[in-house]
């Protein structure tokens, strides 16, 4: 991991260190502090919010919005914070919690057989579409998740069975023009998984994340829009399509 090579002053420095060790009395044993630098961006993009896309996350602070690169995570020395304080800014816990995952996600990805992630890859008509719709709307969901049947690699001959669950918070729902929005979502979403070879959409909802359960998060797969990013063609996204 690279060393902070300069401020942007127009930056926000968001530090991943834990406190103890940010407090550690010996400079010998924790030199370094580690951190996200969150840029501020030009527009809000559905796809990059709620942790849906692995490179990349927005969110929102004092009405603006801002944009981590996973590649811009660094390391500056521990001493660079002597004599200064935190700006005076509430990132929320909601929001602390999501840049951990999105975080921890980096290294704890879902891995879904690589026949059906070629799949996906191949139909670039419904992914693009499924972009364009999440670029507007996905602000309303805070996840995608999949169950693949079978769970293992097959023939292209055979059909991976699926069943889908968008999640979003109570307070979507419980609009009818947010909820109307987010059904059209899960509705678009649905209609090009089922167009592509080879899938096969067997059962999909929209469900709230306090009906969503452990043993659903127990059977189920996130699904991380790599291969949007991917096709999109953006200049920091070098993964392959299949995971």
């Amino acid at each position: 991991m690279a060393h902070l090579a300069a401020v942007d002053p127009e930056a926000l420095y968001i530090l991943l260190t834990q406190d103890c060790d940010i407090l550690h009395h010996d400079y010998r044993d924790e030199p370094d502090v580690e951190l996200h630098v969150a840029r501020p961006a030009a527009e809000v993009d559905g796809n990059l919010l709620n942790a849906k896309n692995p490179r990349s996350l927005q969110f929102t602070v004092t009405d603006r919005p801002f944009e981590i690169r996973m590649h811009e995570r660094c390391r500056a020395p521990r001493e660079c914070l002597l004599g200064h304080v935190p700006q005076e800014l509430n990132l929320g816990e909601d929001l602390i919690r999501t840049i951990i995952r999105w975080t921890a996600n980096r290294y704890l990805r879902s891995a879904f057989p690589d026949a059906f992630n070629e799949r996906l890859a191949a139909a670039r008509k419904s992914m693009r579409k499924i972009e364009a719709a999440l670029k507007r709307d996905g602000v309303l969901i805070t996840g995608i998740f999949l169950w693949v049947d079978p769970p293992e690699e097959i023939a292209a001959q055979e059909q991976y069975r699926i069943i889908m669950r968008l999640t979003a918070k109570e307070e979507v729902l419980e609009q009818t023009a947010t909820e109307t929005r987010a059904l059209a979502l899960t509705e678009t979403i649905r209609q090009e998984f089922d167009g592509i070879d080879g899938v096969e959409i067997i059962d999909y909802q929209l469900v709230s994340e306090a009906d969503f359960s452990l043993a659903d998060m127990r059977t189920m797969l996130r699904w991380d829009y790599d291969y949007l990013s991917y096709r999109a063609g953006t200049p920091d996204d070098t993964a392959p399509a299949a995971t």
